[in-house]
């Protein structure tokens, strides 16, 4: 996308998220997920369809977004989490 910007990635990244408020990569799962949701509700496809042809490549990472973003639940939130339990758990 950068290039098609004439922009260096951490430029258009940057760029990017001052303007829509957000990353593109959060953007970009947030259409693949509405995306999704359209043909889930409108088509007798199965979860894995709908997720293939809405741009995710691993239906299980599209589940994990999908269930995400539904609780409001963002990357920063899970990583933090992720830090704290490996805390807890190391001697």
């Amino acid at each position: 996308m950068a290039k098609l910007c004439c922009m260096s990635e951490r430029y258009f990244m940057k760029f990017f998220k001052s303007v829509m408020g957000k990353t593109f990569i959060h953007y970009l799962n947030y259409v693949r997920l509405s995306e999704a949701e359209k043909l889930l509700l409108s088509s007798e496809l199965t979860i894995t369809e709908a997720a293939l042809q809405s741009g995710f490549n691993d239906p299980s990472y599209f589940v994990l977004e999908r269930q995400l973003t539904r609780y409001g639940i963002d990357n920063d939130m899970v990583r933090r989490f992720r830090t704290s339990r490996q805390m807890k758990n190391s001697p």
